[in-house]
Formats: C-alpha cells, structure tokens, sequence
C-alpha cells in the first residue's frame, strides 16, 4: 500500500505571531487572494523536522501530518529558527526539535545496527537506461529517516534533479510507458 500524497492546500507567505502567553503561531495566507491556508501553534512538546534546507514538516494531534515547503533556503531558517527558540533548541545544530516515539526510535535503531543505513546513498548514472534503477533506489530510501536524508543530501550534491528533469523530457518525446516511472521517481524525490 502506498502513502497517500499529501493535499496540497496551496502556496501562501508564511508568518509567525506571537500571541497571548508568548504562544508562536505558524500562519500561512494565500497568495493569490490572501485567505488563510493554515495557522499552527508551534508547541513546546511536538517533534518538528527540517529536511532537505526548505522543509519542515511535523504532526498535529497525532493524526495530522503537516508540512512547509519554502521557495527560498533563508524563509525556512527565519521559521526553523522560532521554532527553535520556542523549544529551546540551537536551530544551527537541530533537524529534530524533539524525540521521536518509541516505534520511530525503534525503526532509526533498527537501521543503525545496519551498516548500510549509515552510508551515503550511492545513486545510479542519470541515464534513461537506469531509470528502473533510480526508482528503485529511491523508493528504498523512503523507508528511514536517516535514509531520506541521506537521499536528500545525495540528490542535491550530485546536482541530480536537473538531470532527471532532463530525462523526463525525453521521456515524454519517447514512450509514455516510461512515464508513469518518472512520476514515480519525481513524486518519492518531493516527498524527500
């Protein structure tokens, strides 16, 4: 079963406001009609994420995934570090304001002892013929944190999204068969 995409409830400016009892809220407003898209009170005990220099993602009553994407790296670190602060935490040195529960500590312990999950991610030549390959490799790196981070890191040392940009334009001149697999890879590299 695969996870569902996340709902995309638009692109807005971000904010933050700080309310009664020094209580920070996440405020995010439409851009195009101004309407507001989300307002989060950051709290003191949930775990926020940074990944890949402009996300962060968290949960909400344990039920409510949610995440910011920023256009720009330097939005991201204004917000990560007000996060921070609430927490109590050096935003230069955290990617993770909080423990995770039991079963996620569990799962990064649990790849820990695996040598491999310590390695960088090792990505394929961007080639058309090793299409199957990169899908492969990056589905496979969904299944950790320490290794989404590890393919986030590779993706963007190795300057590879543009080349995969590249091959799904000739994807598209060639066979449509091919990009169901392109989606595929396109759709696990977003969700980095």
């Amino acid at each position: 079963e695969e996870d569902e995409p996340p709902l995309d409830k638009g692109t807005g400016h971000v904010s933050s406001t700080l309310l009664e009892e020094s209580v920070l809220t996440l405020i995010v407003q439409a851009e195009d009609d101004g309407s507001l898209l989300l307002e989060s009170k950051v709290q003191a005990d949930t775990a926020y994420h940074k990944q890949c220099e402009t996300l962060i993602v968290w949960s909400e009553n344990d039920t409510t995934e949610l995440a910011l994407s920023f256009q720009e790296r330097a939005g991201c670190d204004e917000i990560w570090a007000k996060i921070c602060q609430v927490q109590g935490k050096d935003p230069q040195t955290t990617t993770i304001t909080q423990e995770m529960d039991n079963e996620e500590n569990e799962e990064e312990e649990r790849f820990e002892d695996i040598p491999d999950a310590a390695m960088p991610i090792d990505l394929p030549p961007c080639e058309l013929s090793r299409l199957f390959e990169i899908r492969e490799v990056i589905e496979g790196a969904m299944n950790s944190p320490i290794r989404r981070e590890r393919l986030a890191v590779a993706l963007q040392s190795e300057n590879y999204i543009p080349q995969l940009i590249e091959i799904f334009h000739v994807c598209e001149d060639l066979e449509i068969r091919r990009i169901y697999t392109c989606s595929s890879i396109s759709s696990r590299v977003y969700s980095c």
